[in-house]
């Protein structure tokens, strides 16, 4: 008591501070040593692990101990700098936010004079709400209003649009300073409450706006006035008016073409912004009482807002002085900050405690684990011996999943080989090859090929989206009926060719419509039945479909398909569903494949509240039972396909694509119907070309440089709605994500990619027939 009571740099405040630091400063002493006393306990002790263990505990000791003195002079050198660290911080932290605040000021205004020019005729209702949302996002915003030019002969019409819109007479109010002059007076205000009298204010009479109004730029961005004392401030409080110049909307010509004159400057959007609540916000984040701060105009030494209680600058000359400055719309601030020498003195002494909090507590830690280690030496070498088992175990199903999957990437190579194969030999046969017969087959072998090559992306697609748990279904009606009855016509051929009897049954008490997703739900059935097909050489393969139970309005529909095959052992059913195999690795050579197609069907099924098993007898054949829950739906009217007959001769098509053998492909397509294509090759030229000419459909792609499809379709719709010009989204993005995402931006259809003919034509055959309809 008597050291700190004669200490000159004894301080009544922070007496338990330097207790609390003594006290851990004895503790860590204390526990240090206890680890010393320890290692004296069985000095004399021959036993290797004992002394094994001894040096470990003095070596810990020494690196402890050092540790503590290391940080303790490090944070002792260095506080200071952490300190200076940290209100450079604050300062930074200060300005960014300051000019988020100006930033969203001049957001908010040109927002304003935005809506004012896309809206000439706005009434004083659809101001007053739109200003009050962008006051909302912003409480900076004391008021918001809208100044109409007008020459002097004109103050009676103003007047008289005055007393219609407030119901009572109002008189402007600032008589010009020149004769020449023009008004710039108040016609809408919000908030209208408190601020009646700046109703009809002719701010082109105050000198310092008029100054402001008069630059040459606030023709083409907003301009803030100096800081003044507001006309709707009960009391003094710092602020300023941003001007965002409104234009007259220039006049079409009849051909659409906008006309020469230029624009029309007809007023101002003005927001009425306070300082202190921008700086309010901008400091939120700053801990209260560091900054002693004052706020200057540039080339004033006038203090508009600060701290210090001081009319005139105080603070330039102090050794720690900060200075921001705040370039904003033409005018310029100064912020000079000082830090209070107080709270950096405290700040000093929580980073000092701080730190010997916590080398108290990383050496107690320590010492107590040292400790505990000591007697669990043997659980430790026992539990690493099992741990090294169960590596050796994970080690070993790593190298067969590895294995499994490099089995999967050379069958995955050979089968997109042999297709690519085909592709690339019959179109060098196609060139050198004179006869119509011929080269008509070897196109149809390319096009057998490519169907091919494209199931096995979707397959791989697709166990990619299960293994990231991102596989959807979609939901709609669909009639079950028509899907057996295209399972049918797809393997009849299959059937005649390999000479095998090939039945589709259904025993249903629903009408046969249900709500699901009938793509996948056929993607299924085709994987089960073309494996069926692969797999049997003779004898019969049957699709038996029944309807097990009704409940809720739903139906669990049960899909068997049989096969007298080569049949499955009990060995390859039991990993008949992991992806990457096949019952038997020699199948794939065989009978090719990818070894996914039942893992994606399980998956589906699975999402569809069923599931899938199998049972067969090798040598006999094999039999797959899919369960599936759909809910009932109503018969659906239903619609044909004989739009593709209809003649299509003068649609006029604009194709967005950057690909120059896609254009040839698409154009070859198109002009082959009879319709009349117009190339653009990025979204930026389509834009153009719809300006200057009539289409009556786009064929859009996505992916394009300079603008994207995106882009080009949203510019597109701010001109035409999608019953005037339909858009179609012609894409290789084919996950639901993205058909979503051309729909919403605005396309009236997804297309994917690779291009199907008969789809596509039919498509643009139901678009030709609207526009008949329309005509």
């Amino acid at each position: 008591m008597a050291l700190s009571t004669y200490n000159i740099e004894y301080s009544a405040e922070r007496y338990w501070y330097n207790v609390m630091n003594w006290w851990l400063g004895d503790s860590l002493g204390v526990l240090l040593g206890t680890l010393l006393l320890f290692c004296l306990l069985n000095f004399s002790s021959k036993d290797i692990q004992i002394k094994k263990a001894r040096a470990a505990i003095m070596v810990t000791t020494a690196i402890m101990f050092f540790s503590v003195t290391m940080t303790s002079h490090y944070l002792a050198s260095n506080s200071r700098e952490t300190t200076r660290n940290m209100v450079e911080h604050e300062i930074k932290l200060i300005e960014n936010s300051l000019y988020r605040e100006i930033n969203k000021s001049l957001a908010h205004i040109q927002t304003l004079s935005s809506f004012i020019q896309n809206s000439p005729y706005v009434s004083k209702s659809d101001f007053e709400l739109f200003a009050k949302s962008l006051m909302k996002e912003q409480a900076a915003i004391k008021g918001m209003s809208w100044n109409v030019i007008f020459p002097q002969s004109h103050v009676g019409q103003f007047e008289a649009q005055l007393a219609d819109l407030y119901g009572k007479p109002i008189k402007t109010k600032g008589a010009p300073l020149n004769d020449e002059d023009h008004l710039v007076a108040v016609k809408f205000i919000t908030p209208e409450k408190g601020n009646e009298a700046a109703i009809g204010f002719n701010v082109y009479s105050n000198p310092s706006r008029k100054s402001v109004l008069s630059k040459p730029d606030s023709l083409f961005r907003p301009l803030a006035t100096p800081i003044i004392q507001l006309v709707q401030s009960e009391s003094s409080e710092p602020g300023f008016l941003l001007f965002a110049p409104v234009f007259a909307v220039p006049e079409r010509a009849s051909n659409n073409e906008v006309s020469i004159p230029q624009r029309k400057l007809v007023g101002y959007a003005t927001g009425i912004f306070l300082v202190q609540q921008m700086l309010d916000v901008a400091m939120e984040k700053v801990p209260p009482g560091l900054f002693l701060f004052e706020m200057v105009e540039d080339g004033s030494t006038d203090v508009f807002l600060g701290n210090t209680n001081e009319q005139s600058s105080s603070l330039v000359g102090e050794p720690n002085l900060k200075v921001i400055k705040l370039e904003m719309a033409g005018q310029t601030w100064s912020m000079n900050l000082v830090a209070r020498d107080n709270f950096l003195l405290h700040y000093q002494e929580e980073s000092t405690r701080i730190m010997i909090l916590l080398q108290f507590t990383v050496v107690t830690f320590l010492v107590l684990f040292i400790l505990i280690s000591n007697n669990r030496r043997i659980a430790l070498d026992t539990m690493v011996e099992e741990r090294t088992k169960e590596l050796e175990l994970a080690r070993k199903l790593s190298e067969q999943a590895s294995e499994a999957k490099s089995r999967f990437l050379a069958n995955m190579s050979h089968e997109i080989r042999t297709p690519l194969n085909a592709v690339i030999g019959f179109s060098s046969l196609v060139k050198h090859s004179d006869e119509p017969e011929e080269v008509g087959l070897y196109l149809q072998k390319i096009e057998l090929s490519s169907r091919t090559l494209l199931n096995i992306v979707n397959d791989i697609l697709d166990i990619s989206k299960i293994e990231a748990e991102k596989l959807t279904l979609e939901t709609i009606p669909f009639d079950l009926n028509q899907i057996l009855h295209q399972l049918q016509v797809i393997f009849e051929s299959s059937a005649v060719q390999k000479k095998l009897d090939w039945t589709v049954s259904s025993e249903m008490n629903w009408n046969g419509w249900f709500v699901g997703d009938p793509t996948r739900l056929e993607q299924i059935l085709i994987n089960l039945c073309g494996n069926a097909f692969k797999f049997t050489g003779q004898g019969e393969v049957a699709l038996e479909v029944n309807e097990k139970m009704q409940k809720d309005g739903r139906s669990l529909i049960e899909f068997k398909v049989r096969d007298t095959g080569i049949g499955i052992s009990s060995e390859g059913l039991e990993k008949l569903f992991e992806a990457f195999n096949q019952a038997d690795t020699s199948t794939s050579r065989r009978f090719g494949g990818t070894g996914l197609g039942l893992t994606i069907s399980r998956e589906l099924a699975s999402l569809m509240g069923g599931n899938i098993s199998a049972k067969s007898i090798e040598g006999q054949g094999s039999e797959f039972i899919v369960t599936c829950w759909f809910e009932q739906s109503p018969a659906q009217a239903t619609y044909q396909s004989e739009n593709n007959d209809h003649d299509l001769s003068g649609l006029r098509v604009l194709v967005a694509e950057d690909n120059a053998v896609n254009q040839m492909m698409i154009q070859a397509i198109l002009k082959r119907a009879g319709m009349d294509p117009v190339l653009a090759s990025n979204g930026q030229e389509a834009c153009e070309l719809v300006k200057s000419n009539k289409f009556d459909v786009i064929l859009m792609d996505i992916q394009m440089p300079v603008m994207d499809g995106y882009q080009a379709t949203r510019k597109i719709r701010q001109d035409y709605p999608l019953n005037v010009l339909p858009i179609i989204a012609l894409t290789a993005d084919v996950m639901p994500e993205d058909k979503i995402r051309v729909i919403e931006c605005g396309c009236n259809d997804h297309m994917p990619k690779p291009i199907e003919v008969d789809k596509l034509l039919g498509c643009l055959s139901e678009i030709a027939v609207a526009n008949k309809a329309v005509s």
